[in-house]
């Protein structure tokens, strides 16, 4: 499986900066996070995007990480 990587306890790599997708890339890094908070209307791309796994387009991708009003 080239060009997915899964991240291990061992793993020292620097964080990703907010928001450092290319316009175009395909490539992107991946955004570590501790904890995922799931919500009954999220869809699979925001729940990828919550765990870094960038899926479709850049702007799904960027869409996901940006935290939404408590309900």
């Amino acid at each position: 499986m080239a060009g997915f990587a899964i991240p291990t306890v061992g793993d020292r790599r620097p964080p990703a900066r907010e928001g450092a997708v290319a316009a175009g890339s395909r490539r992107t890094r991946m955004r570590w996070s501790a904890s995922v908070r799931l919500r009954r209307d999220d869809t699979l791309v925001q729940i990828a995007g919550g765990i870094g796994i960038p899926v479709g387009t850049a702007h799904a991708h960027t869409s996901a990480q940006r935290p939404r009003p408590a309900k």
